[in-house]
């Protein structure tokens, strides 16, 4: 494989890993916000549970919104690639 064809999927695939690393984080967040809670107060694990709950939501609803957006922006992309080969081929088939 050619160096610019792992760059190129690199490019491709990174958004997604800071998703999972964004979700990996959003989770250890909430779980140790709710640890630490239940750690002090001695009520392991309600507040684990709970906030390990929300951080599973939240973080779910974050990637989703994120995919959403990732696809627009790879449908805008595709589209202007049309459009520019399009005109391409217009201006190929002037100067015929």
């Amino acid at each position: 494989m050619a160096m610019n064809d792992r760059q190129k999927i690199i490019r491709e695939i990174s958004p997604y890993m800071g998703l999972a690393s964004g979700m990996i984080a959003t989770l250890v967040l909430f779980g140790g916000i709710g640890w630490f809670i239940d750690d002090s107060n001695n009520s392991y694990p309600l507040w684990t549970a709970v906030l390990s709950g929300i951080g599973a939501i939240v973080a779910i609803i974050n990637f989703i919104r994120n995919v959403l957006r990732f696809s627009r922006a790879d449908e805008e992309r595709k589209i202007r690639e049309l459009e520019k080969k399009k005109t391409l081929q217009h201006r190929g088939s002037d100067a015929d």
